[in-house]
């Protein structure tokens, strides 16, 4: 979100493949621990001046970007 909103991009969609993140960062479920609490501040608070045009779960399989960072991670 910090990139597309550095670049200016006026309209753009955040996807993630947690259907729990996606839900709370939506409104759709709550935060049950602190932790969680403060990443939706931190969210909410970048999500103020320019908001995403909707967030979007997908699945892990087709998140290819997430795939990525997971090896790259993971090696």
């Amino acid at each position: 979100m910090q990139v597309a909103q550095a670049l200016g991009v006026p309209a753009f969609d955040l996807l993630g493949d947690s259907r729990n993140i996606i839900a709370q960062a939506s409104g759709a479920a709550a935060c049950r621990t602190p932790a969680a609490r403060a990443h939706l501040a931190r969210f909410t608070a970048a999500a103020a001046s320019v908001p995403p045009r909707r967030l979007r779960w997908l699945p892990r399989h087709q998140n290819l970007a997430g795939i990525a960072l997971d090896r790259r991670n993971n090696s």
